[in-house]
């Protein structure tokens, strides 16, 4: 859909090759940094994938217009940048390494879009599988990086789904994962797998575009990679309903574990990467896995006749001389295959075997990209060269017999010796056909007496059997009856010829006896046992054996075949430095001619270990709750649980994520013990456990700034009742480093060495509290003094101030507000002096400076708490001769008492309408003075908080008709709600009516 360019400013100063990958709107380029050198790969994602995907959701009707499907395109777009960054954020990590860059662009017809990613070139275990030989070691090796990777990668909140070969990467810490594929853990069960994550190695279940994802499919995937490795580089034949055959080269252990993670079934398979990476541990504990490489048996074939007549007797060939091969051996032709693999990024991998489970031809171009081979002509320019063509121009590409002159003189030398072993033939074994029948020749009796000799010397025997064995047959032997006389002198010579016998024979069985002694004694020394002990960093090897320990040393092997050594010393070993969550194999070692028996070897995984620090429980934000805080030093879990219980009361617990917590319900009074576990299997040490009393809130309120000076800073607040021996937790501080907490029994706190002209924050707390009330100090603030109300009255104030040289120069506002209500400002203010009224009886004012710019006046804040009002008493009307009676306005202007419906008279209104008030007097009095009254007019709302004011004036005649008046309510809440408004007349109660809105 879009040209693969040299886009600005990534590419800048890159030459670029044709794609040698382009499929599901995903194309691979070689690129080069000329002005280094360096070789990388260039990895374009487009959305959409094709013009083709574009036209054909326009048509379906799944976007309106094309603006619509490009601003989806768009957050496509945005989302593989995202899962850049997360590649970025995981490579920090265990397991994972980044892209070396990244950027979007947009297409010339802004159609669509495209995400630039840049890698160095690196070894795929793609280019391994074909290229190299996997070991054992390297095999198991690879599962365990793996696991550690999709473990990290599921603690992060993310599920990776694109684990293949190209996907992973050989570097000098391990294997590691370098490409997209990241899922949220959260939004797995509604989410798809992208066309552009599929492979071969997808799991079955999910080979429908629609299918739901599952927690089990990583797994799937890195089984299917092992099962690669330990088949000959081959995946197994595509069958999603039964389970696979075991790999070929695979012992019975390693096979279970890989076919549990490759089961067709997801609730077969391993449940979690953590699960897999100790199963591959406890194999390579009890296996004792090397780096022999994982091949197949060579089996040599039995010759047979055919064979044999086949191979003619021939003459061996004529070694191969060094001056004929290296006159065979153009050095021209040498040097310009190794000049062309040179510019390579490494020796391209030749496939021996087919991969019969990908027959997708995009897969296909998947292994070659992965190989990618590129370099540059006369003109500069990238050209591509396939494995097939740089393996025709290497020795040995070919599948005849190699050609002796293309390589060295000592290759050729073994080969040609192999090839005559090879085609000489065997012979064949000698059988006897027929019977033999030994003759035994006729000897004189001197020859027999000489023979007899012979035998008495090589066994001896008793007289008697001595005799026996000197009388034979004549007629087999032609000879007469043993000889009696003639031999008597001889025959004791002969029962003494036995002691030499004996004499070697004791000595041989002392020989052996000490040996056996030797052997049991002191060249087999005895472990009796090995245990180990330790954290995330350090193992202590304690060892019991009643050995020299001077003798003995022990050596600690990690996964990669690092070696520590560590000498016994008081039965113990220890080592330290050793890396977090990782996989130990310990050994025993003795030195000189010994050999160790009993228990020599064993296993340690340092555990995943994080320290808890600074656990903590304070008072939350209702009475009876607490708030839980701790820090971290180490990898976290996604999720804690908090186990607790007071004396007499059932255990709880709940769960929780980040490192914070409120617990409401707590019995007030009552000692409650709290654990911090992890949900995860994580090692966890430190502070674990705290002790909390639940109690009732205590909080300061009205924190204000009282005074700011060159070198000083007072601040006061209002303390709440009954709070005489709470402890408050002041602290001052501010950006420049100032940083000073004072503990106090008082409402007020000075904090000294301050600059009067750098900005603060001030907080106060009570001593195990959570809440805290906060006030902030600008930069630059400016102040007052003598701010003051100089009235004596309950119904107005008069507030006055005294202005410095930092403030005569600002224009001030004046704010208030009472009891909560919202705040009210005075602006164009008169000099120094301000008049607030009329003010509500019973409520506490909060007054502030302010400058024009918002900031704090310091010294320019107070309080006013007014007493709560008499009942009325003038005009020789008292409270209870009035008599209140609500009712909906009437929709007519200059309405009088007696035009009022009694079914307009009620408490309940809804929003938008209308109330007023018909009191009524008692007493002939009302209409004989003049005098002005203020009628005042609260609303407060169920929580006592002030809702609204208004005021009205009039004199105290005009106020009534025939013992009545009528008194509109200025306005009723827009809230629903259950309220009071109570009617002030000269500030003294008239009356309270309690009423309810409704919406």
């Amino acid at each position: 859909m879009s040209e693969t360019k040299l886009i600005s400013p990534m590419l800048d100063d890159f030459a670029m090759g044709e794609p040698f990958s382009d499929h599901n709107g995903v194309r691979s380029c070689p690129a080069m940094d000329q002005r280094t050198g360096n070789k990388y790969i260039v990895k374009v994602v487009s959305s959409p994938a094709s013009q083709t995907q574009l036209d054909a959701m326009l048509l379906s009707g799944a976007f309106q217009d094309k603006a619509q499907a490009v601003a989806y395109f768009k957050e496509i777009a945005d989302s593989i940048a995202e899962e850049v960054n997360t590649l970025k954020k995981l490579s920090d990590l265990e397991g994972f390494v980044a892209f070396d860059n990244c950027q979007l662009t947009q297409h010339d017809d802004g159609d669509g879009f495209d995400v630039y990613l840049l890698s160095s070139y690196k070894q795929s275990l793609a280019r391994k599988f074909r290229k190299d030989v996997m070991t054992h070691l390297s095999a198991v090796n690879l599962g365990l990086d793996m696991c550690a990777a999709l473990s990290v990668c599921r603690r992060s909140g993310y599920l990776y789904v694109n684990l293949k070969p190209d996907n992973i990467f050989v570097c000098e810490s391990g294997f590691k994962i370098g490409d997209l594929g990241f899922i949220k853990l959260d939004s797995l069960k509604y989410a798809s797998l992208p066309d552009r994550y599929r492979s071969s190695y997808t799991a079955p279940e999910i080979a429908d575009a629609f299918a739901s994802l599952n927690t089990t499919i990583d797994i799937y995937a890195l089984g299917l990679v092992l099962y690669q490795a330990f088949n000959g580089g081959v995946l197994p034949a595509n069958n999603e309903d039964t389970p696979l055959p075991p790999p070929d080269y695979a012992d019975y252990e390693m096979a279970e574990i890989i076919l549990k993670a490759c089961a067709p079934k997801p609730e077969d398979r391993w449940t979690d990467p953590v699960e897999m990476g100790q199963a591959l541990v406890t194999y390579m504990q009890r296996n004792g896995v090397n780096d022999t490489p994982i091949v197949p048996a060579v089996i040599t074939p039995t010759p047979t006749a055919a064979t044999e007549s086949s191979t003619p007797d021939e003459e061996p060939a004529e070694e191969v001389v060094a001056e004929d091969v290296a006159a065979d051996s153009p050095a021209e032709e040498t040097v310009s295959a190794e000049e062309q693999v040179d510019q390579t990024i490494e020796d391209t991998p030749e496939t021996t075997k087919p991969d019969l489970f990908n027959n997708d031809e995009h897969e296909e171009e998947d292994e070659s990209a992965a190989d990618a081979v590129y370099t540059e002509d006369d003109l500069g320019n990238l050209s591509f060269i396939s494995d097939e063509e740089i393996d025709e121009t290497l020795p040995g590409a070919d599948d005849e017999d190699l050609n002796y002159d293309q390589i060295s003189v000592e290759l050729s030398d073994i080969l040609s010796q192999a090839d005559e072993l090879i085609a000489h033939p065997t012979p064949d074994p000698v059988v006897a056909s027929e019977p033999v029948e030994i003759t035994i020749p006729e000897t004189t009796p001197e020859a027999e007496i000489e023979s007899e000799e012979t035998a008495d010397s090589e066994t001896p025997a008793e007289p008697d059997e001595a005799a026996e064995q000197l009388t034979y047959d004549p007629e087999t032997a032609g000879i007469a009856e043993t000889v009696e006389t003639e031999d008597e002198e001889v025959l004791p010579k002969k029962k003494h010829r036995w002691i030499p016998f004996v004499i070697i024979g004791a000595i041989i069985f002392a020989l052996l006896a000490g040996a056996i002694y030797y052997y049991s004694n002191f060249y087999l020394q005895m472990i009796d046992s090995i245990v180990f002990d330790g954290d995330k960093t350090q193992l202590t090897v304690q060892i019991h054996s009643e050995i020299d320990e001077s003798l003995l040393t022990v050596v600690c092997t990690d996964a990669y075949g690092n070696q520590l050594q560590a000498p016994v010393e008081n039965g113990k070993a220890v080592f330290d430095a050793l890396s977090p969550d990782s996989a130990y194999t310990v050994k025993v070692l003795i030195k000189g001619f010994h050999r160790l028996t009993g228990d020599t070897s064993g296993a340690y995984t340092t555990p995943v270990q994080t320290t808890i620090t600074g656990f903590t429980a304070l008072t939350g934000s209702v009475d009876g709750s607490v708030v839980l805080t701790f820090n971290s030093d180490g990898p976290d879990t996604t999720q804690w649980k908090v186990t607790y219980a007071a004396h007499g009361e059932d255990k709880k617990e709940v769960l929780f994520t980040g490192n914070k917590i409120e617990i409401p319900g707590l019995s007030i009074g009552s000692v409650y013990d709290f654990e911090l576990t992890p949900v995860e299997n994580l090692f966890v040490t430190g502070e674990t456990k705290v002790t909390y009393t639940a109690s009732k809130i205590i909080a300061a309120e009205n924190l204000i700034i009282k005074e700011l000076a060159s070198d000083k800073l007072i601040v006061e607040w209002v303390a709440p009742t009954d709070s005489d021996d709470v402890n408050w937790i002041v602290r001052c501080t501010n950006n420049q480093g100032y940083d000073q907490k004072i503990t106090t029994k008082e409402a007020t706190a000075t904090f000294t060495g301050i600059t009067a002209t750098d900005a603060f924050t001030v907080t106060v707390a009570a001593e195990g509290m959570e809440i805290k009330q906060e006030v902030d100090v600008p930069a630059n603030s400016v102040s007052v003094t003598e701010f003051k109300n100089t009235s004596d009255s309950t119904d107005k104030a008069v507030l006055t101030w005294s202005t410095t040289d930092t403030t005569k120069d600002k224009k001030l506002i004046l704010q208030y507000s009472a009891d909560g209500s919202s705040v009210k400002e005075l602006k164009e203010l008169s000099g120094n002096t301000a008049e607030i009224s009329p003010l509500v009886p019973g409520a506490t004012y909060t007054i502030t400076l302010k400058t024009e710019d918002g900031n704090t006046v310091i010294g320019g804040s107070m309080t006013i708490d007014l007493p709560d009002a008499a009942d009325f008493d003038n005009h020789g009307i008292k409270r209870e001769h009035i008599k209140l009676t609500m009712c909906r306005t009437p929709s007519k202007s200059n309405w009088k008492h007696g035009s009022v419906p009694k079914s307009d008279y009620t408490t309940t209104f809804t929003v938008g309408q209308k109330a007023s008030f018909i009191i009524y007097l008692d007493d002939d009095k009302y209409a004989t003075d003049t005098d002005n009254i203020t009628t005042l007019y609260v609303i407060r709302d169920a929580d006592g908080k002030i809702v609204s004011t208004a005021t009205q004036n009039a004199t105290w005649k005009s106020m009534w008709y025939q013992h009545y008046g009528e008194f509109d309510v200025p306005a009723l809440p827009a809230t629903a709600g259950k309220y009071t408004v109570t009617i002030y007349f000269n500030g003294a109660v008239a009356g309270v009516q309690e009423f309810t809105m409704n919406t």
